[in-house]
């Protein structure tokens, strides 16, 4: 789930269903204005995964870098970079490599999507203001038209209600695991190599590769 959602976590998408919450569409609609605008992002976030049935805490944080539907994913022990056409997910402590191809579908998720989410095949409806560490925020209640589509069945976003800019998201799953994506900084328009989104296996020594595009 959690993976999935930030990787599969962020374009040519179905238009904007009628029926939605308006209030709700015209926020997003800003929201999608403001990440439009940059060419490339670096994200750095912080992710909180909580289960009370198992007592499960954990924190951690991570960095994701973002060029239209690229995208370079480094949390601790592991790294995912896709350059659109494959998926490389590596284990850094196994140091072991497994290689997919990319949905072609243009409808699938990526990262890039958690700034567009009012236009994938989502239900989504204005939850409330609160103030949150001094600031207002904008709440976006999601979940998914086709339940099996996802492993989540709700995800609350949290918009700066002064500058439009994505706060926190919080999904939720039917396994009780509510994961927290905290965004603490965004970087816009970095300049980033052409070969940034791309996975040299020949620079890791005995690397362990499984390759299921072959």
């Amino acid at each position: 789930m959690i993976s999935k959602f930030i990787i599969a976590l962020l374009i040519s998408i179905p238009a904007l269903h009628a029926q939605q919450d308006s209030k709700a569409s015209e926020i997003l609609q800003k929201v999608e204005a403001k990440y439009d605008s940059y060419k490339t992002m670096k994200v750095l976030f912080e992710q909180k995964i909580e289960n009370p049935e198992s007592d499960l805490e954990q924190q951690s944080e991570g960095t994701l870098y973002l060029a239209g539907r690229k995208y370079k994913l480094i949390t601790e022990g592991q790294e995912v970079i896709s350059d659109s056409k494959k998926v490389y997910l590596y284990f850094t402590e196994e140091n072991e490599l497994i290689i997919d191809a990319a949905d072609p579908d243009e409808n699938a998720f990526t990262p890039s999507d958690l700034f567009s989410l009012y236009k994938k095949d989502f239900k989504y409806a204005y939850a409330g203001s609160p103030v949150i560490d001094g600031k207002k925020m904008h709440v976006i209640l999601f979940s998914p038209k086709d339940p099996d589509q996802y492993d989540f069945h709700s995800i609350k976003l949290y918009v700066n209600a002064g500058n439009y800019s994505i706060e926190q998201a919080e999904l939720s799953d039917n396994m009780a695991n509510k994961v927290t994506y905290i965004i603490r900084k965004v970087e816009p328009n970095i300049k980033l190599s052409s070969d940034f989104f791309r996975f040299d296996p020949s620079k890791y020594k005995d690397i362990i590769i499984t390759d299921n595009t072959e």
